[in-house]
């Protein structure tokens, strides 16, 4: 005779979870980008407060290299000088001399007119143009400060070209020292040898 199914032992079902126990909201402190935007403006302070000592200790926009504008003046006058000096035409003559002499100084503005007085006949006769180009200046030694003013020694390196009627134009490359004077506020030429 066999036995009657028994019935499965009633298994336990695990208790339900307990209720989450709710959090209490937290306490607002303040707008967070209040913080945020004290701590960019304490920031920026900062910064404009380091920005203004440099300024002044730097003297703002007046700190400039004298010395750097001393020698580029001197420069710059040393080739317009070299360019009046070496470009000459028979036709305007007069005015070419001219532009010269006014920034001619001592002994060079007397020997330059003596010299042009000289050949004003020959460059006349034969049609004399000369152009010239700087190729090169540079300083011989620094800009040196005397009783009468600045004073410069400017090496240059120039390229003239002379045409004269009936010939075939040459070019002529020549360098020079030119010393230059500023008793005010004007280089002007005291000597010029050639090389």
């Amino acid at each position: 005779m066999s036995k009657a199914p028994q019935p499965a032992p009633e298994t336990e079902l695990p208790a339900p979870p307990a209720p989450a126990a709710k959090k209490a909201p937290a306490k607002s402190t303040g707008a967070p980008w209040l913080v945020v935007v004290l701590a960019l403006v304490f920031g920026l302070l900062c910064l404009a407060v380091a920005g203004a000592v440099l300024w002044s200790e730097r003297g703002g926009d007046e700190v400039v290299d004298d010395g750097a504008q001393v020698r580029a003046s001197a420069l710059e006058a040393a080739r317009e000088r070299t360019v009046a000096l070496t470009s000459y035409d028979h036709r305007t003559l007069d005015e070419d001399v001219a532009a010269v002499l006014t920034t001619a100084t001592g002994a060079f503005e007397q020997e330059y007119a003596s010299t042009v007085e000289q050949l004003r006949e020959t460059f006349v006769t034969s049609q004399v143009v000369a152009t010239a180009e700087v190729k090169a200046a540079g300083l011989e030694g620094e800009v040196a400060d005397t009783e009468q003013g600045e004073r410069a020694v400017v090496v240059v390196a120039v390229d003239q070209v002379i045409a004269a009627a009936g010939a075939e134009p040459r070019t002529e490359t020549n360098r020079l020292r030119m010393t230059l004077v500023r008793p005010q506020d004007t280089w002007l030429v005291e000597a010029v040898e050639r090389l």
